[in-house]
């Protein structure tokens, strides 16, 4: 038994029952042995347990560095622009921002990298992999340690699938939503999941969750009972704060999920939650928690309602495949005669990134911007 299933069987045992994020952020991040947290390994890339834009190759981070500076182009002068990033992961993604943004000479148009990472280890592996560039490079535990008022390009990728979430049910004959716990087994005491019904966990939400549950009575009369949802609070509370950080410039996400209604679709009955082990789906997410990649899909149009109430306008919200088409298109004669900076091995590579079968139509992109 694992020092997160002891952690977790003695809450459950002591307290009852708990919601899944409180399980979530247990099993992804107990500071020693959480599994974005132990030393050494890393889940990312063809040996560990799933693959990511950033793993594929520079590409990625080369179009999004020429679409950085055109949206640095569009922001009036005045003081600074930086670029901010979440979920860093390794560092990956920032070392192919800044070699690209130094290859084009356009390095001095930021005025700083700023990598929010709460994690201590984290944050060591980042260093390490973006050495070269350290003396741009601001390191901050969290959205709290930012100024007010910054004027910044916020990116992420594949940060708020991440970020733990709650699990809901239909419940047809009370006409209301419940909720899945996790609980233990009577018999051999493993974990399992638990109908709670005694409370109304919508109440609980913040308001463009409880918008987007209230259910029109045509709907909520042919839901089937059971039908779950996962919803997260955490990321909404997260792109709460970002957008109220930063008075000027755009917030970019990129993830795999939807926007509108794609949650209420049939083929979603048990919801999106998922789990991974070396590229494997796995039955059982509550076993082996800590060794266990543990996601869910963002609803986009939660982050959507949380900018737009802080006047935050939505500029861009479709595939990856068009957005870094787009990207491609804008710049197709810069590229063409580039030489070094896109190559047949980059080309190929983008291929990866925009097709229906790999990322182009699962990862979603949404850009939001705020100023003049």
């Amino acid at each position: 038994m694992t020092e997160i299933e002891k952690h977790l069987k003695a809450r459950i045992r002591e307290y009852g029952p708990i919601p899944f994020d409180q399980f979530m952020e247990a099993a992804l991040y107990h500071p020693v042995c959480g599994y974005y947290e132990k030393a050494g390994d890393d889940p990312v890339g063809r040996r560990g347990d799933f693959i990511t834009s950033v793993s594929v190759g520079r590409t990625f981070g080369r179009l999004l560095a020429l679409q950085l500076i055109d949206y640095r182009k569009s922001l009036p002068d005045g003081e600074g622009v930086s670029i901010m990033e979440a979920g860093a992961h390794n560092g990956q993604l920032a070392l192919d921002i800044l070699e690209a943004l130094s290859e084009l000479g356009h390095l001095g148009d930021f005025s700083e990298y700023v990598i929010i990472e709460p994690s201590p280890n984290r944050r060591i592996r980042q260093s390490s992999t973006l050495s070269e560039f350290n003396t741009v490079i601001r390191w901050t535990e969290g959205i709290h340690d930012l100024p007010q008022s910054s004027r910044a390009i916020f990116i992420s990728n594949e940060l708020f699938d991440a970020m733990p979430v709650r699990c809901l049910y239909w419940d047809s004959a009370g006409q209301c939503w419940g909720e899945w716990l996790v609980g233990l087994d009577s018999r051999d005491g493993d974990f399992q999941w638990v109908r709670d019904s005694s409370g109304t966990p919508a109440e609980q939400m913040p308001s463009v969750i409880r918008d987007r549950l209230a259910l029109a009575p045509g709907i909520r009369e042919v839901i089937p009972d059971g039908f779950s949802i996962e919803v997260s609070p955490a990321a909404v509370s997260y792109m709460d704060r970002v957008a109220g950080k930063l008075c000027e410039g755009y917030i970019v996400t990129v993830d795999y999920g939807a926007f509108a209604d794609h949650w209420l679709k049939p083929q979603q009955l048990k919801g999106s939650l998922r789990g991974f082990h070396t590229h494997r789906r796995v039955n059982n997410i509550l076993s082996h928690p800590g060794e266990v990649d543990i996601t869910a899909d963002v609803c986009f149009d939660d982050l959507v309602r949380v900018g737009s109430s802080i006047h935050w306008q939505q500029e861009f919200a479709d595939t990856q495949q068009r957005y870094l088409t787009g990207i491609l298109q804008s710049h197709v004669g810069f590229l063409e005669e580039s030489g070094d900076f896109w190559t047949a091995a980059d080309r190929r590579r983008f291929m990866t990134l925009v097709s229906s079968q790999f990322f182009g139509e699962r990862f979603k992109v949404l850009v939001q911007r705020r100023g003049s």
